[in-house]
């Protein structure tokens, strides 16, 4: 797998479980301004990754050096170990 698909697609898997655990915190415990920002902010990462993947015609315009893009998958699996972690509280 290529460098920026990479890239897009772990920002694209923290955007989605960041809105999730936005959400999941709005419908369990209601409404607040933490949940509601993360649900939008989630949602506005998980969106922009899937328009660079799916509507640029040169991805790799937004993806920094190659220490970034390990970062972004770094940041990608400790988002989905904190989820799980949240969940198993």
């Amino acid at each position: 797998m290529d460098g920026p698909t990479l890239y897009h697609l772990s920002n694209g898997v923290v955007g989605g479980v960041v809105a999730a655990m936005g959400i999941s915190i709005i419908v369990t415990d209601g409404s607040s301004l933490g949940a509601g920002l993360m649900a939008v902010g989630g949602s506005g990462l998980f969106l922009f990754a899937a328009s660079q993947l799916l509507f640029s015609d040169d991805p790799s315009d937004s993806v920094p050096n190659s220490g970034g893009i390990g970062l972004a998958v770094l940041g990608a699996v400790l988002v989905c170990l904190g989820a799980l972690l949240q969940l198993a509280t």
